[in-house]
């Protein structure tokens, strides 16, 4: 019984030991799933099993759209986050040289 537990861990577990390729980062469509599950609980409180699978199909369809419209895209995000990042190193830079500077003029 130890055996097929070790066994079925150590299978369980190469999968991630074991990956073939590595696929670039997707420009994800956040829209989509948010769309699709608001839509699936709209469809479900309507209509029921049938319901959700049309409001999820149709939020998924709405939300993706809406997305694009709007131009936002995860990319842009990651972008502006590396620029404020970039932007609060340099001003680190700038306060610990003042500070340097300080304590020269104090000595």
């Amino acid at each position: 019984m130890k055996k097929i537990v070790a066994f079925s861990l150590l299978l369980a577990g190469s999968q991630y030991s074991a990956a073939s390729e590595v696929h670039a980062e997707s420009d994800a469509k956040a829209g989509e799933g948010f769309g699709g599950l608001s839509g699936m609980m709209v469809g479900a409180a309507a209509g029921g099993p049938i319901g959700a699978v049309a409001g999820a199909v149709a939020g998924m369809f709405t939300g993706g759209s809406v997305q694009d419209v709007a131009g936002i895209s995860a990319n842009d995000n990651k972008e502006m986050l590396a620029k404020k990042m970039s932007e609060k190193k340099s001003a680190d830079e700038r306060v610990a040289n003042l500070e340097r500077r300080g304590r020269n003029a104090l000595n």
